[in-house]
């Protein structure tokens, strides 16, 4: 269902987010380029990849500035980067 709409937008599309799935798996059912490879919860013990970076576009090597922020306010650990 992800894949039929994301390929109705225009340009590039990053999917982003807590999808509840741990590490290589939402790229494995998607069939999608993981971009981060990061543990995210719980944000006081990180062990678990549960949030994501996806793309069918983009890939790892285009990422730049990654950042995994503390912030404190989550039980999870935002995503931040760039892309080149």
């Amino acid at each position: 269902m992800i894949k039929k709409w994301a390929k109705s937008l225009p340009g590039k599309k990053i999917l982003i987010g807590d999808l509840n799935l741990p590490g290589k798996v939402p790229a494995k059912v998607l069939s999608w380029n993981q971009l981060v490879e990061e543990k995210t919860y719980p944000s006081w013990k990180p062990r678990i990849q549960f949030d994501h970076a996806l793309s069918a576009e983009v890939t790892a090597s285009e990422i730049k500035r990654l950042q995994i922020p503390n912030l404190g306010i989550s039980d999870h650990l935002p995503i931040a980067f760039e892309i080149l």
